[in-house]
């Protein structure tokens, strides 16, 4: 308990070209498999295949995965948003079925507020995020 496994995503997920997408946490393991060791790493193939060990990992059911990034704003270098990339991915005999996109942005000045992804998107598409 406690420890992450990690997971590289290959497969186009919303968002993905603003994150490292190969290297993603979860705790799958510590809900689902006894058999692999922590050292094992997941891979969701391009085409949606879980992969454990260089062999498609026949699961069923739901595995969410999550990283985390700070993004400093650029109008006020005091602010700073925490977005939680989250996704839900659901796989049915190890293909990915679908993926739910569960992100979050928390805003951090002097107090913590949350702002909508709305918002935060049209911050993060501007000019000074695509330099």
């Amino acid at each position: 308990m406690g420890m992450f496994d990690e997971i590289n995503c290959k497969y186009p997920l919303p968002n993905s070209d603003l994150i490292d997408t190969s290297n993603f946490q979860t705790k799958f393991r510590n809900y689902y498999l006894d058999e692999y060791s922590c050292q094992d790493k997941f891979i969701i193939s391009e085409v949606g295949d879980l992969i454990l060990n260089d062999k498609i990992y026949h699961f069923t059911g739901w595995m969410e995965f999550h990283t985390y990034k700070e993004y400093t704003d650029p109008a006020n270098d005091k602010i700073k948003y925490c977005v939680s990339f989250e996704y839900w991915a659901e796989f049915f005999r190890g293909k990915l079925f679908s993926v739910k996109d569960c992100t979050t942005v928390e805003l951090k000045e002097v107090s913590c507020r949350e702002v909508s992804y709305d918002e935060f998107s049209k911050r993060i598409n501007s000019d000074y995020w695509n330099q």
